[in-house]
């Protein structure tokens, strides 16, 4: 069953993710009882009852403290804006408090991904170590098998969590990645390779495992048994019913790893010099428009870059109403002013300058809009009049 897994970032919503089976959106519907799974940022699952109500481009998610537990939901409402009527791609998300007459995306907005799943074919390991080396989008360590808890079995394609243990004493979940590349040639110590890279939003180490201790669930139960104590740089393999407990605590996309990765590339390059808060400046915006440029939908972070619709020497406006995530060559035809958005956001307009038929397209594409807000009509009219486009 494929699921919307819902991350809530804001202060309020203490990191819980809810967890929505999308066939829930298939068809539309009036208000209608349903049960869904939330993660604690711990890993532990419980039920929550909501009522659905599906039409057009949205869905709305009511809970209420009378059919929960009211120590473990916050009452009001959950809109999921889709970007069609179809209901397949998640625009925005965005939350109403009881007694509020508008909805808000909160602050800092929701973090969700449309194909949250476990493959039922692929086995997962826990490695713990005190080194990892961490190389481009390659994350690389040693292990040694532990045959009785069939370490030795471990192969490419394998999905492993990593239990880092730091110098300073703390220790937890911090990486989760899949095998790429393998060496066994030492019994005794094997070198792993891992890429398709994800890092915990919130570590989850020995004070979380401990609520684990006497679980009524099963696989929180035996998940406290696995990872409390067992050999150092050793592999042992779990259970799809111990992965759902871990998988959780990653995030969809490392935005601020992307961030960072795209001002050091154009440093490299000699594009852009050094900018106080460019990589933060990144990291938001990516964050906001999820990974996706708003023009074409591509979703290759190396390809993607944040751009500044306003621009004025000697200083940069970081502001997310003066940003846009766009793939790389569109940012430049931005930035020299072959482009520009029309003054309500939603389109593009071409500059007679530009002569390259490639880029016809752009006239009749949609732009995104970002989880909350989206480039202000001031920034938009700062850009168009620099570069000669009409303004009314």
């Amino acid at each position: 069953m494929e699921i919307l897994a819902i991350h809530w970032k804001n202060k309020e919503s203490g990191n819980y993710v809810d967890l929505i089976p999308t066939s829930l959106f298939d068809t539309e519907t009036g208000d209608k009882e349903i049960e869904h799974d939330t993660r604690k940022p711990n890993g532990s699952t419980f039920t929550v009852n909501s009522t659905i109500r599906v039409e057009g481009k949205t869905a709305t998610l009511t809970y209420r403290l009378s059919d929960n537990d009211p120590e473990l939901i916050w009452p009001g409402v959950t809109r999921i804006v889709f970007e069609t009527a179809e209901r397949k791609v998640v625009r925005r998300i965005e939350w109403q408090d009881v007694g509020d007459k508008t909805f808000v995306v909160p602050d800092p907005p929701p973090v969700w991904q449309e194909d949250y799943q476990q493959n039922e074919d692929q086995r997962a390991f826990v490695i713990k170590t005190d080194l990892v080396e961490l190389s481009g989008k390659l994350l690389s360590l040693h292990a040694r098998p532990i045959a009785k808890m069939q370490g030795e079995n471990i192969s490419e394609g394998d999905r492993v969590f990593v239990w880092l243990i730091e110098e300073d004493g703390g220790q937890g979940i911090a990486w989760s990645g899949s095998v790429r590349n393998l060496d066994k040639r030492r019994s005794d110590d094997y070198q792993i390779q891992l890429d398709d890279l994800r890092k915990t939003s919130s570590l989850f180490g020995t004070r979380e495992l401990d609520g684990f201790r006497h679980s009524s669930d099963v696989h929180e139960a035996r998940l406290y048994e696995k990872l409390k104590g067992y050999s150092h740089r050793g592999i042992r393999q779990i259970e799809r019913g111990e992965v759902g407990k871990l998988t959780p605590l990653f995030d969809p996309h490392d935005f601020v790893g992307d961030g960072n990765n795209e001002v050091a590339r154009l440093k490299r390059l000699g594009i852009v010099a050094s900018r106080p808060d460019q990589a933060k400046f990144s990291a938001r915006i990516r964050q906001a428009y999820q990974g996706k440029c708003a023009i074409t939908g591509c979703t290759t972070a190396e390809a993607l870059e944040a751009a500044h619709i306003k621009v004025e020497k000697g200083r940069d406006d970081n502001n997310l109403r003066n940003g846009i995530l766009l793939r790389a060559d569109v940012h430049a035809l931005l930035d020299e002013g072959l482009i520009a958005l029309t003054l309500d956001g939603n389109r593009i307009e071409i500059s007679s300058r530009l002569s390259d038929t490639t880029y016809e397209f752009l006239q009749t594409r949609e732009v995104a809009h970002p989880q909350g807000v989206g480039p202000s009509e001031e920034n938009i009219r700062h850009h168009r009049l620099r570069f000669g486009f009409r303004c009314p």
